[in-house]
């Protein structure tokens, strides 16, 4: 249980071990990319896209990116991996509407945030979040290599251009021993 809560390790050979402090994430008044984060902590990783596909928006893809059904969005699977680990699972939605070329990034090496500035030509300024806490199951348990009762963090956001356009709808599955960080500062 420990294992799967992220608070050990086991090695193959060599036994188990109290697990290294998790990665941290901000949280705060404007939004990071994660790419960003992990390059601020020194953190060397990989981006490894499972799935991209370009699609017509369903009705519930539609409300969340604020777009017509039928509408061409586009959907992308990432996992990232530090140290040959994963440490998140990302699903995003995106409004191709107000990205042209989007789907043409190579996002294994280009993080998401810089394209779609660089393809909207418009800054990223509002993100809403919302935290929870899941069990992983088979499909998550598998991509972040982790027992399928382990709880994880998930993070959905909606991240909004500059002009208030509903650009990405992403949920981030984080692996045990991830934490996010903020400060929140009492209004005067």
């Amino acid at each position: 249980m420990l294992v799967d809560e992220g608070l050990l390790v086991q090695v193959r050979g060599s036994g188990t071990f109290v697990a290294e402090p998790g990665i941290s994430h901000p949280a705060g008044v404007r939004p990071l990319s994660f790419a960003d984060s992990l390059r601020a902590q020194g953190k060397v990783f990989e981006t490894r896209v499972i799935e991209k596909r370009v699609e017509e928006a369903s009705a519930s893809v539609a409300g969340e990116l604020g777009v017509s059904p039928g509408e061409l969005v586009m959907f992308m699977r990432r996992v990232r991996t530090v140290e040959g680990s994963p440490i998140m699972c990302q699903e995003s939605w995106l409004n191709l509407g107000e990205c042209p070329g989007l789907f043409d990034i190579d996002y294994t090496s280009e993080s998401l945030f810089n394209a779609v500035q660089k393809c909207s030509g418009r800054k990223i300024t509002t993100s809403h979040m919302r935290y929870s806490a899941r069990t992983a199951g088979r499909e998550y348990a598998s991509l972040l290599e982790c027992g399928e009762a382990a709880a994880l963090l998930l993070l959905e956001q909606h991240i909004s251009l500059e002009d208030g356009a509903v650009i990405e709808w992403t949920d981030t599955w984080f692996n045990p021993g991830q934490t996010v960080e903020g400060t929140a500062v009492q209004p005067a």
